[in-house]
């Protein structure tokens, strides 16, 4: 019996041994896995786990670790938020008793392992709020004990795997902002025990499943948003009986809103916003919103029906009609957004049309008219009014001063006038935003606006106030925007504004504001944006560092009467993004500082009278890496333009500097400014040639040298500019062909290269057809306009005048639909005005005076009806000029110079072919009768002399006649060169008969 129990005792401590050394086996393993996921961290030294996760310690007693009482195994892993870097080992597969893994809000990465596979105890695994990658491993989908799925917010890609169909017990999937895609598997619709799915802000597409059976009663929350899923809403979402939250908003469904959404009587949140929905909404909500829909129709008065609704947006839809009083039934709604629909007609006005809980309401955005009805101050919780971009009129009601709550009130862009109240009751106290710009209030800025001590943005521009600006302005000590802009605001800036220390954005130009700027205004150290152009205001710009604030980044003074130097302290501004001094009375040098500002992107000093020696501010603005636009046109800047040019930002895209005195060739190094869009250098005193460099701007759509002295020929590297659309050239003297190539710039739409010495026109030129404007006059132009002259669909102006173009107009001219000014005179124009410019339907103003053009003025032209300004003066027109249409309002000046022209405005009356000849017959009569007479007694004179002299003997001596001078003809040509194409400088004077020269 001893040794039987012995034995026992033996088999029982053997059985506790073996026990005791599979556990610790078992923990070892557990051990070994940790400490490898734990060596995948990239963690310092005073780190919770670096000093917790130790040989010294128990597994069991980490940071993080829970280990079940029977095996001692590790069953749970909890690291959230705990500022991990690193990614998940293969070896974390090892921990066979995990029910629950939570790492989420870490920066992990990486793809999950698939020797996380065999974690089939797991019931909870959160990876939320990391950076993983790849795709979604299928084995998820054999976790068969999952609850709940978490991988939110990494960057997740590929399709979800129809594997996770399979586990049915989850409750819950979260896998929102990721960048999944492709369609939504059915069978996770399918899930029976799934009461949360959320999905969102992926790039999902396809539709949602149809069939009756997709769609588990236990769903309750499910957010499919921010998705491309099409199709419609299927009427068996309904079969979702327990839903509560359906957010399907940012998608492309469409279609009509099933009925049968209104069978879902758990539904509180319906978001369908901003999809191309259209019909009608359930009525039992309390959270609606199907904002960017297409949802059509007017807003119907059984609306009142959705007696328990708090949240309503339908804004930006295509709702139309009035707003029905019944909106005041709905006593639960506390926010109402029907902005940017078509809605019309006026606001409720009775007492009752206005839910009494009403917090936030929007409106505007549609065509709503009418006054602004007092009573919606009985909506006294309102705390947000937006009623702005209507059609509303009248005064401002002294009602909304009752809006005891009233914190943010728009009311700009109507068409409000009056006065603004003035009595101190009338404004909201508490409003701590007031727009009520873009109206046409008029009368003074009231003191009462003073009460409204909360007051962060107060916007009255482009109204009609008048007056001053007030000194009170300067206690609104919480103002942080201030737009006055655009009105009649006359007087000095009140020095009382410097007060203003938590002003950031600052708006009063395009007033009548005269004196000085205060210099307190560059003290307040929070302004941002201060825009003060447009007034008349004078003094100068302060001196001193203290008074530039470093944290400005938009100054505009321009459009002022202010003079003195730029200060030097103006680099002070390191946070500088614009200056605009331009169009005041600014002297003396360009400061170099200015190219300290580092951060300055726009920069505008036009039209003062600024210089800088050796135009040295160029150079210094090559440290200025952000600069887009340089602005010092019409200043005596006087100077040679320095190769430093090129080592300006590349980011520059816009370079002003016209009449700037500025001498010499252009710079080699401009084409280094590869980005540059518009290059502006005309009425300086450039020459030499266009050089080859300007090629290297490929961006370029606006060049204009014109009035300088460039010469040569014109540059073929206008043809590689792709972008060209302007090319302005004129008056140079600039020689030779147009190149054949700028056919090939289908980008240009302006061509002005009048006053050259260009020589021919290539036919290239006429198949530009998008070309608006055409000016090649003065020129030594030679040749004719071909039939593709009518090739220009588009142009509105051509003028080829003063050249030495010959043949005559083709009639293609009439193809010219567009064309509003034609001047082609003081050519050597011949033929007749063809009957097809009376097809020019827009033509405005035609000049084909000084030429050779015969035949008629073509009746046609009688039909122009915009025709205001014609001249076909000195030509070789004849017969009756037109007396319709347009004919009526011009003088004899357009005419002169055609003999054979006859009209009344002429006082030479036009003769009809039976009058020719019943006054050719009369001539006849009155002619030939009295000369057969005359020649009958000449004869008789004749024979009675000849008798008598040959009875005489004297001889007589014969005399000699002196001989008839013979004149020269001068002709029409001759003529028009003589006076240099009738030039006013060889005019001696004008009389009854025409001009003398």
């Amino acid at each position: 019996m001893e040794r039987a129990y012995s034995f026992f005792l033996s088999a029982i401590v053997l059985q506790f041994y073996f026990l005791e050394t599979c556990i610790s086996k078992n923990i070892n393993t557990d051990r070994s896995a940790l400490l490898a996921f734990k060596a995948s961290f990239t963690l310092n030294s005073s780190h919770p786990i670096t000093q917790n996760w130790s040989s010294q310690a128990s597994v069991c007693h980490w940071i993080g670790v829970t280990c079940d009482s029977h095996h001692r195994r590790v069953t749970a892993l909890h690291v959230s938020n705990m500022d991990i870097h690193g990614f998940i080992p293969s070896q974390l597969g090892n921990l066979s008793f995990l029910v629950s893994l939570d790492v989420s809000r870490n920066n992990l990465h990486g793809d999950l392992p698939q020797d996380l596979s065999p974690l089939s105890l797991l019931k909870v695994m959160n990876l939320g709020y990391n950076n993983f990658s790849g795709e979604i491993p299928m084995w998820l989908g054999f976790c068969s004990k999952l609850q709940m799925l978490i991988l939110d917010n990494n960057s997740f890609s590929g399709v979800i795997p129809r594997e996770i169909g399979n586990l049915h017990k989850l409750e819950k999937l979260f896998m929102q902002y990721n960048k999944l895609s492709g369609s939504i598997p059915e069978d996770l619709f399918n899930i029976s025990t799934l009461g949360v799915m959320t999905l969102a802000f992926n790039n999902l597409s396809g539709g949602l499943p149809s069939a009756p059976g997709y769609w588990p009663t236990n769903l309750r929350d499910l957010d499919l948003s921010g998705n491309n899923i099409g199709g419609v809403i299927p009427s068996s979402i309904s079969n979702s009986s327990n839903l509560n939250t359906l957010y399907l908003n940012d998608n492309k469904l469409s279609g009509k809103i099933p009925n049968s959404l209104g069978d879902l009587r758990q539904l509180e949140y319906l978001d369908l916003s901003h999809n191309n929905l259209t019909g009608c909404w359930p009525t039992n909500l309390g959270y609606l919103d199907l904002s960017g829909n297409n949802i059509g129709g007017v807003i119907p008065s059984s609306i009142s029906n959705s007696s328990n609704i708090n949240t309503l947006y339908l804004n930006d839809n295509k709702l139309s009609g009035k707003i029905p009083n019944s909106l005041g039934d709905l006593r639960q709604l506390e926010y109402l957004d029907l902005s940017h629909n078509n809605l019309t007609g006026g606001l409720p006005s009775a007492p009752g049309c206005w839910p009494t809980n009403l917090r936030y309401l929007d409106l505007s955005g549609n065509n709503i008219g009418g006054v602004i009805p007092s009573s919606i101050s009985n909506s006294s919780n309102l705390k947000t009014l937006s009623l702005n971009d209507n059609k509303l009129s009248g005064k401002i009601p002294n009602s909304l001063g009752d809006l005891r709550q009233l914190e943010y009130l728009d009311l700009s862009y109507n068409n409000l006038t009056g006065s603004l109240p003035s009595a101190p009751g009338h404004w909201p106290t508490n409003v701590g935003y007031l727009d009520l710009g873009g109206n046409n209030i008029g009368g003074v800025i009231p003191s009462s606006i003073s009460n409204s001590s909360n007051l962060k943005t107060l916007s009255l521009n482009d109204n009609k106030l008048i007056g001053k600006i007030p000194n009170w302005l300067g206690g609104l000590r919480q103002l942080e925007y201030l737009n006055l802009g655009d009105n009649n605001l006359t007087g000095v800036i009140p020095k009382e504004m410097g007060n203003l220390y938590k002003l950031e954005i600052l708006f009063m130009g395009d007033n009548k504001l005269s004196g000085s700027i205060p210099k307190e205004l560059f003290n307040i150290s929070t302004l941002r944006l201060m825009s003060l152009a447009f007034n008349n205001l004078s003094g100068s710009l302060p001196s001193a560092p203290g008074y530039w604030p470093t944290k400005l980044e938009f100054l505009n003074l321009g459009a002022n009467k202010i003079g003195g130097v730029i200060p030097s302290s103006i680099s002070n501004f390191s946070n500088l993004k614009e200056l605009n001094l331009y169009e005041n009375k600014l002297s003396g040098p360009i400061p170099n500082s200015l190219g300290d500002l580092r951060q300055l992107e726009d920069l505008n000093l036009f039209n003062n009278n600024l210089s800088s020696p050796h135009l040295s501010i160029l150079t210094s603005l090559v440290n200025c890496r952000s600069l887009t636009v340089v602005g010092l046109g019409d200043n005596p800047l006087n100077g040679v333009l320095p190769d430093s040019i090129g080592n300006l930002s590349t980011s520059l895209d816009w370079l002003y500097l016209y009449r700037s005195e500025i001498r010499g060739q252009i710079p080699l190094g401009i084409g280094n400014l590869s980005n540059l869009i518009i290059l502006s250098l005309y009425g300086n005193d450039l020459t030499g040639t266009m050089p080859r460099k300007l090629c290297n701007l490929h961006n370029l759509q606006n060049l204009d040298l014109s009035q300088n002295g460039l010469s040569g020929p014109l540059s073929e590297c206008l043809c590689r500019l792709p972008k060209l659309g302007m090319v302005y050239l004129y008056y140079n003297q600039i020689s030779g062909q147009i190149p054949y190539c700028i056919g090939n710039v289908t980008s240009l739409r302006y061509i002005y290269l009048d006053s050259n010495r260009l020589t021919n026109i290539p036919m290239s030129l006429w198949s530009l057809k998008d070309i608006l404007a055409l000016d090649l006059s003065n020129n030594s132009l030679v040749g004719s306009l071909p039939p593709d002259f009518g090739n220009l669909n588009h142009i509105t102006i051509i003028d080829l005048s003063r050249n030495h173009l010959s043949g005559s107009i083709p009639s293609t001219v009439g193809d010219l639909q567009t064309l509003v000014y034609l001047y082609l005179a003081y050519n050597e124009l011949q033929g007749s005005i063809p009957e097809s410019l009376g097809k020019m339907i827009n033509l405005e103003s035609a000049d084909l005076s000084n030429n050779i053009l015969s035949g008629t003025i073509p009746k046609s032209l009688e039909s122009l009806r915009y025709l205001k300004d014609f001249n076909v003066s000195f030509n070789r027109l004849e017969g009756e000029i037109p007396s319709k249409g347009p004919f009526l309002n011009f003088t004899s000046q357009s005419y002169m110079g055609n003999e054979e022209l006859c009209g009344d405005l002429l006082f030479r009356h036009c003769m009809t072919k039976s009058f020719h000849q019943s006054i050719r017959s009369k001539l006849l009569l009155i002619i030939i009768v009295p000369l057969v007479a005359a020649l009958t007694l000449l004869g008789s004179i004749a024979m009675f002399m000849l008798r008598r002299r040959g009875n005489r003997n004297v001889s007589t001596q014969a005399v000699s006649l002196p001989s008839r001078t013979t004149l020269a003809r001068i002709s029409y040509i001759e003529v028009e060169r003589a006076t240099q194409r009738f030039d006013q400088c060889n005019l001696l004077g004008c009389g009854g008969y025409g001009s003398v020269y």
